[in-house]
């Protein structure tokens, strides 16, 4: 069997995206974590970090079994400069977390999805849902706190 006759390149670039998506939150959970933001969170940011660790390694070994390079997909660059505040973190990741959701979501409704890639991507689409879940909550928590010092400020 021919890897490539699975996998055509709208596909190909597809997967690349959703590895990049993956290896963005890696990156923003290692920004967290080295600056000290969200210090009270620091396990589940190194839980999503691994977690998407494992994302990236299983479809890219995947992908490379199946004769696809690892393109790098969106070609993304975080900037560590934007990132001020442990509430820019937080919205950062979970924006990403809600753009991977869609990735994996979209790949998992084609029917030339080979099983092999199907199993592994409903995986790691229940993870991105997990995370995504926290995130928010998290992210909620946070508006929710600079609402409230803004207005302490305002009195």
């Amino acid at each position: 069997m021919r890897s490539t006759e699975h996998l055509d390149r709208s596909m190909a670039q597809q997967l690349n995206d959703v590895v990049a998506h993956d290896q963005i939150a890696v990156d923003l959970c290692e920004i967290a974590i080295t600056r000290g933001y969200c210090a009270d969170d620091a396990r589940a940011l190194r839980e999503l970090r691994d977690d998407h660790t494992r994302q990236v390694r299983s479809v890219g070994l995947l992908l490379e079994s199946l004769g696809v390079s690892i393109a790098g997909g969106l070609g993304a660059v975080v900037s560590h400069d934007l990132l001020t505040t442990e509430l820019a973190l937080i919205e950062a990741l979970y924006l990403n977390s809600v753009r991977a959701h869609a990735r994996y979501h979209h790949l998992l409704n084609r029917r030339d999805l080979p099983v092999r890639l199907r199993g592994v991507l409903a995986g790691n689409l229940a993870n991105e849902r997990y995370h995504a879940a926290w995130l928010e909550q998290r992210l909620l928590v946070g508006l929710a706190a600079r609402s409230a010092d803004a207005a302490a400020d305002g009195s």
